[in-house]
Order: structure tokens, then sequence, then C-alpha cells
């Protein structure tokens, strides 16, 4: 059920999908999402399954960052590399590269470490509700009424997945102390 809703809720925060002429940058940008939707699966499955049973967060997250970073060398042969010319464009960078992509990389890993892979991946899901709500507060843009509906069924998958878990987990708990 909270997969459903969940996925019920992505669709409907991006109601673009819905539009009857789609042009090729919408298809491919749809394509593009649902190639990252596999690459970020393949990631937490691949992490949940190295991770179990190892408190390995910081080295998990090295390999990552390491990995992404070697991917960038292509590109930079290919493309070139423009460095930031001035302090405020360095600022940026490394505000970007930190909390854009190394704390979410750390925090992704230690969530999938201590929630496993599935878990971990509905909380993940928050972040297009977090995304419209930001962008509504922030830049000041305009949501439709199917957004936020969206962004609701995805706040509610995560509290239905959180209230039937809750008792398992104090379940498994008692049993661990009994056993002790």
């Amino acid at each position: 059920v909270a997969l459903a809703l969940t996925m019920a809720g992505i669709v409907l925060t991006a109601p673009e999908i819905f539009a009857l002429n789609l042009d090729l940058s919408a298809v491919s940008g749809v394509l593009w999402a649902l190639l990252n939707a596999l690459v970020v699966a393949l990631y937490m499955t691949t992490v949940g399954y190295v991770s179990r049973g190892h408190p390995t967060t910081p080295l998990i997250s090295a390999y990552s960052l390491t990995g992404t970073a070697l991917l960038v060398i292509p590109a930079v042969i290919f493309a070139g590399l423009q460095v930031p010319d001035s302090l405020r464009l360095w600022l940026l960078f490394l505000g970007m590269g930190s909390l854009g992509t190394t704390i979410p990389i750390f925090g992704l890993t230690m969530g999938i470490t201590k929630l496993g892979a599935s878990r971990a991946a509905i909380v993940g899901t928050l972040e297009p509700a977090l995304v419209i709500l930001l962008a509504y507060g922030f830049l000041g843009e305009r949501l439709l009424p199917i957004q936020w509906a969206g962004a609701v069924l995805i706040i509610v998958s995560i509290l239905i997945l959180e209230v039937r878990l809750r008792p398992r987990r104090k379940s498994v708990q008692n049993t661990v102390r009994e056993n002790g």
C-alpha cells in the first residue's frame, strides 16, 4: 500500500506527465528520470547488501564519492575543465559539493545501513515533495492542487510504512531482550 501511494504521489508531483502534447524534451526528461530511478535502486540495493552487518558508512560513502569522481574524468577530457575564477564561485562550488553531494551521500548510506534499503528508499521518496515545497517557499513557484495532493500522498505513505513497521520492530527488540 505504501509503495503504491508513494508512486502515485510522485506521479502527481510532476503533472507534466499527463500533458497530451509531450515534446521530445519532456519525453527525454521522463526517460532520464526513470534511468535515474533504476541507478538509485541498484545503488541502494548494493549498499544494503555490502553494509549488512558492518558499520562501514564512511567507507561506503568514500567509495561512492570516488566512483562518482572517476565518472567525471571522461567529462573533463571531452568537455574541458572550467575552474571557478572568483571567491564567490569557489564558495558556491564547495557549498554545492558538500551540501548537495557529500553530506547527502553520507546520509543516504547511513540511512540504508540503519533502516535497510527498502525503508531508506521509501523515505527517499520524500525528495520530490520536499523539492516542490522548497520551490514554493524559496522561489515563489505556484503549485497546482494535484502537486499538493502528490506531496500529501508521499508523506502519508511514509507514515503508513512507519506505523506498520513500528510494532514489528518492538516485537524484535522484546524477543532479543527475552533471549538475551
